[in-house]
């Protein structure tokens, strides 16, 4: 509050309730405090001259918007992913007036934002605001042409329960799904696993990539609302971040890190009990005495070995002792 005491009084001594617009002269008047602050964040400009240098925002500070017309690289095909995930094009109404395209990510991912911005506008500033009670920093690029590359890619506006897998070249579909991982994805070392959330189009197409390359079957696809995801566990988690994140040029750094402690993780296999039957059960009950043993040397609790005993018909429930009396 104090700030804004400060620059309410700057205003007030500098600024008088009446002056001229420095670019097209037209008379201003400011009847309150919060006017006059208003007018010092747009330069003292009218409402008129504000918006048209907004407008002009892309010539101000030049942008790369060629950069989405041919996807041809491991860095196209990456921040592709990554803003189809993460991004946002404003529309005006229509898809050819399509102007805008934003990124707002956390404040601890901040150095991803400028990555970005280092690529398509240089000399573009990152702003920052308050969102939700949580800092993010946030890129805005205003380019006709930029945006209407990433619409012919399918990456349309309000895309969150619409979005369609793009046609790729199959070399560089690893970098664009670990874009999709980086911004709608999860890496948990404590559990080992990695997952994939949006559209279902999107999901089942990782689901397709995932057994075409490692040639391993994948949980089922789980609904909430409008919004699907999956999750792989273990050691095909690990299998599925190896393909995505190792010998690369670009990720998330915080997704980076995730990749690397689930990787160093010792995962232990676990016993598999399907292929047992009705005799074999009982021998093994004859062989270690008692069902909680069987539990322990199996690898599954004694509340879903007796599941088993049940399903399989096993009623066997006495001990070797009585069998050698």
């Amino acid at each position: 509050m104090q700030k804004v005491s400060k620059n309410l009084t700057n205003i007030k001594s500098n600024i008088p309730f009446e002056r001229n617009c420095p670019k097209c002269a037209k008379s201003l008047f400011y009847r309150s405090k919060k006017k006059m602050l208003r007018a010092l964040s747009n330069n003292g400009l009218c409402r008129s001259c504000a918006a048209r240098e907004r407008k002009v925002d892309g010539h101000k500070y030049p942008v790369k918007n060629d950069f989405f017309r041919k996807i041809d690289s491991e860095e196209k095909a990456y921040w592709f992913g990554f803003l189809c995930g993460d991004g946002c094009i404003t529309s005006g109404g229509n898809y050819s007036e399509c102007n805008t395209l934003s990124l707002n990510l956390s404040i601890k991912d901040k150095e991803h934002v400028f990555k970005l911005r280092d690529i398509l506008s240089p000399s573009r500033p990152i702003l920052y605001d308050t969102m939700g009670g949580h800092g993010r920093a946030c890129l805005r690029i205003y380019d006709k042409l930029l945006c209407s590359d990433l619409i012919f890619h399918d990456m349309t506006p309000r895309k969150s329960f619409t979005l369609k897998m793009p046609i790729l070249e199959k070399q560089l579909l690893r970098h664009f799904w670990r874009g999709m991982v980086d911004a709608d994805g999860w890496i948990g070392k404590k559990d080992s696993l990695i997952g994939l959330c949006g559209t279902f189009d999107m999901v089942s197409n990782f689901t397709v990539f995932i057994k075409e390359e490692l040639h391993f079957d994948v949980p089922k696809i789980r609904k909430a609302e409008k919004i699907y995801s999956f999750n792989i566990k273990g050691k095909k988690a690990q299998k599925v971040a190896v393909l995505l994140y190792k010998n690369t040029i670009v990720s998330l750094d915080r997704k980076m890190n995730l990749y690397l402690n689930l990787i160093s993780t010792q995962i232990k296999e676990q016993k598999s009990w399907r292929h047992l039957t009705k005799k074999g059960l009982e021998s093994l009950h004859i062989q270690f005495g008692s069902w909680k043993e069987v539990a322990r040397n199996i690898g599954i609790h004694i509340a879903s070995l007796h599941k088993i005993k049940k399903k399989l018909g096993t009623s066997l429930d006495y001990s070797v002792k009585f069998l050698n009396d």
